[in-house]
């Protein structure tokens, strides 16, 4: 009973290192951040017609296990998760690279927009 509940232990912290994520704020020190929901945050490949400025960089590292390389689509999510935290309206995937070791990391800009826009 000890040697499965380990194993379950063990299990369950190699799934933990299976992504992980970088917040970098843009913002002058002592700016008051409202985070945003993530659900909300906009992922695009490109920058958008409408003005916006930069609050920061994002960036996740995501493992997938099985038999298909693992693509930007599967860190979606941790991208969103992190633009909202800076308050973010949406995400501009700027990069992404491969190691072939079923690891993906993806980098993008986080943006809000400007202008009355939000």
């Amino acid at each position: 009973m000890c040697a499965k509940w380990i194993a379950i232990i063990l299990a369950a912290g190699a799934l933990c290192g299976c992504s992980s994520v970088e917040v970098h704020s843009n913002l002058p020190p002592g700016t008051t951040i409202t985070p945003t929901n993530a659900s909300q945050v906009q992922v695009l490949y490109s920058a958008p017609s409408r003005p916006y400025e930069s609050v920061g960089i994002v960036s996740a590292v995501r493992y997938k296990p099985g038999w298909t390389d693992p693509s930007v689509g599967d860190a979606v999510p941790q991208l969103q998760a992190a633009g909202a935290k800076l308050g973010a309206d949406a995400v501009i995937i700027r990069g992404e690279r491969s190691l072939n070791d079923r690891h993906i990391t993806v980098e993008a800009e986080a943006i809000r927009y400007t202008s009355g826009s939000r």
